[in-house]
């Protein structure tokens, strides 16, 4: 892909890894395939194997707006509170639940 343009005019980068503005999902419908294939197969899976089952989601860092890679094809959801949904693709791994 290389740049994404969000609707705000805003350009995107996908080739960061680890991006705090970038989350990978599986939809409800292939979680048990993943997760089957996985403890079949694991610690010798290729990962290759099972990133068909990943989407794409970016955060755009000026307007929140949420992007959608799905099927080929993608989707922007706007934020209703602009300010409440910053940061919201950024890891929740080690944080305080309060």
């Amino acid at each position: 892909m290389g740049k994404i343009q969000c609707e705000c005019g805003n350009e995107l980068s996908d080739s960061v890894q680890g991006a705090s503005n970038r989350a990978r999902f599986i939809a409800e419908q292939d979680l048990f395939d993943f997760l089957d294939e996985i403890e079949s197969e694991c610690p010798r899976i290729a990962p290759s194997k099972t990133w068909r089952y990943f989407g794409d989601i970016f955060q755009c860092f000026d307007c929140n707006n949420i992007i959608i890679f799905s099927n080929g094809c993608y989707r922007d959801f706007r934020p209703i509170e602009k300010a409440e949904s910053a940061n919201i693709l950024t890891s929740q791994v080690g944080k305080k639940v309060t």
